[in-house]
């Protein structure tokens, strides 16, 4: 009993080790440089390839950004044309770059290749608004270049969620204080060509609107 339980601790050993370094030792770098890199989210393929989006203020305002990292752990968006500094990091591709602050994406896989990534947006306002971007399995962008606005109602919203609707399209939720007296959850849906669907009206509907303040909110795929 004692050999065979050795030996079992010691196939587990070994398999937990060999799996614990499939990339370089170290890491793949994904962004780097000497401005600042903010907040950032990932969506994983169903082909093992990773779409990692953030922020970062390479070029002044928080713009925002992807990179696509394929199975083996190589970067295969943009070039390092500007980052001669940093020879083994290849740029990624811009998402949105308009005046102000981008931040705080979520990213959601769609089939074949694509993801649908949303975001705060400041370029109008202080508060901050909602708007989406959807990118091909090359990192091009397939909607408006500025993006596609979600919610441009007044005051705050922030802290998003996002699913997949099966079709190519997603579901976002957020939290929003366009009202007095607390903060309520809304959410849209956006379909795959960039339109959004049929009974969601202009700057989201809201999902949970009572009394006081809603909040904590989460959702998923079934």
């Amino acid at each position: 009993m004692r050999k065979i339980t050795l030996l079992l601790i010691t196939v587990l050993l070994t398999t937990w080790l060999a799996a614990q370094v499939q990339w370089q030792a170290g890491g793949i770098p994904v962004r780097q440089g000497v401005n600042i890199e903010w907040t950032r989210s990932s969506a994983i393929l169903e082909d093992g390839q990773i779409i990692y989006v953030w922020s970062d203020t390479r070029r002044g305002d928080r713009d925002l950004w992807a990179q696509k990292i394929d199975q083996n752990g190589i970067p295969q968006w943009g070039d390092n044309s500007n980052l001669p500094a940093f020879p083994d990091m290849i740029e990624g591709m811009m998402i949105n770059g308009e005046i102000n602050r981008q931040e705080d994406p979520v990213v959601i896989y769609t089939g074949n290749g694509e993801v649908i990534v949303a975001w705060v947006d400041f370029r109008n306002e202080d508060a901050g608004d909602i708007y989406a971007q959807k990118l091909d399995a090359d990192g091009n962008l397939l909607w408006d270049p500025s993006g596609v606005p979600l919610c441009l109602a007044e005051d705050i919203q922030i802290s998003l969620n996002i699913v997949n609707d099966a079709n190519g399209g997603a579901y976002v939720i957020w939290l929003d204080n366009r009202f007095p007296g607390g903060s309520d959850i809304y959410g849209t849906h956006i379909l795959s060509n960039g339109e959004i669907a049929a009974g969601w009206t202009t700057d989201g509907n809201p999902i949970a609107n009572a009394s006081g303040s809603q909040n904590q909110h989460t959702f998923w795929e079934d």
